[in-house]
């Protein structure tokens, strides 16, 4: 993954190398504020949706970053902890960017303590914006989030519907109920109304798991509609590729950019690119993650790949792309046949490929 530290003082760089040790497979980008331009290095974490560690005053924090807050769903977790690391805050984006849970991660390796405000985290209610970031859930709806937090800081019971099959894993949330549905229409009770003009649809839950985007408008309406993400995308970059250089590509290749931000799961490739800066800001730009496997894992899958023996020669593996993305596939999916729902595409020094899979499995926390 990629971080983003920024510091001002000689003891705020030490804490800045200690952050480095304590993360050392991610990339770690780094500015000092006495010699760059603070503000520019934190609109560019803005840009990328990259998680910013400000180590320094609140007050300045607030004011650098003020202006560059857009969409609770894209805005990039910004963290701000004193030099002496004492505390740690999360600022902005505590649940869908996850300035939360980093901030609790960074207060057990450096020894701080997390100064929290959000309601639902500091009654230790259920989040459920959390709860679709760690299960890469789409929300469809984000106004909806508001209602459904209201419902349970005030003690009442949420429902969630999830289609027949499908199952959420480990320890549940308190006054959490699972409905499982075969038919969405199911999930609707209708009520005789005076009023000729008013809605007259109630629905009986308060959250929908669907992969459907034909939607009742009573649902858009009064439920938190979460569409699970179920691509992967296997890429293979040639160093120093930029983001928009690789996101250009994916563009120009019949990949739109919002079919991206709504669909993918992860992105796969060769463990030689865990520091790839330009892959790395894709990852975070859609809010995903970067998985990636040796050669030797990627060699030994069996299945039917565009070989290249220049690939191999460089890297180790004669496919990145589709290898990269299939073995993702496998272990996230026991009943994936290698199909690929897009074959490798190359050019200008990138390639890709895409599956998908069939989740029917999430968790609780």
């Amino acid at each position: 993954m990629i971080k983003r530290v920024i510091y001002f003082t000689n003891v705020g760089e030490k804490v800045k190398e200690e952050i480095e040790k304590h993360y050392v497979t991610d990339l770690i980008l780094s500015s000092d504020g006495r010699k760059e331009d603070a503000k520019c290095f934190i609109s560019d974490g803005f840009k990328y949706h990259n998680p910013i560690i400000f180590i320094g005053a609140l007050g300045i924090a607030v004011r650098m970053m003020k202006d560059l807050s857009q969409d609770k769903l894209k805005d990039s977790a910004f963290i701000v902890m004193d030099e002496r690391k004492k505390f740690v805050i999360p600022v902005l984006s505590g649940h869908m960017g996850g300035a939360i849970e980093l901030s609790y991660d960074l207060s057990n390796k450096l020894g701080s303590e997390v100064v929290i405000t959000t309601a639902t985290d500091v009654e230790e209610k259920f989040s459920i914006d959390t709860f679709a970031r760690i299960n890469h859930l789409k929300i469809k709806n984000k106004e909806m989030i508001k209602r459904v937090s209201a419902k349970v800081l005030d003690g009442k019971e949420i429902r969630i519907a999830i289609p027949e099959g499908f199952k959420i894993i480990g320890e549940p949330w308190d006054k959490v109920n699972i409905k499982n549905y075969n038919n969405i229409n199911d999930l609707i009770d209708l009520t005789e109304r005076n009023d000729k003009n008013a809605d007259n649809t109630i629905c009986n839950v308060d959250v929908l798991i669907t992969s459907g985007s034909d939607l009742n408008k009573s649902f858009l309406d009064k439920v938190l509609i979460l569409n699970p993400k179920n691509y992967i995308f296997g890429i293979g970059v040639r160093k120093g590729k930029t983001f928009e250089e690789i996101n250009e590509f994916l563009i120009s290749n019949g990949i739109d950019s919002q079919w991206m931000e709504d669909n993918i799961l992860y992105l796969s490739s060769i463990d030689l690119k865990l520091k790839e800066e330009g892959l790395l800001n894709l990852a975070s730009f859609y809010h995903t993650e970067l998985v990636t496997f040796n050669a030797e894992e990627l060699a030994a899958l069996k299945g039917d790949f565009k070989e290249s023996e220049f690939v191999k020669e460089t890297v180790g593996v004669s496919n990145v792309c589709e290898r990269a993305a299939a073995l993702l596939a496998h272990r996230l999916d026991d009943s994936f046949d290698n199909k690929l729902f897009k074959e490798k595409t190359a050019g200008n020094g990138i390639t890709f490929a895409v599956v998908k899979i069939d989740r029917r499995q999430f968790s609780w926390r």
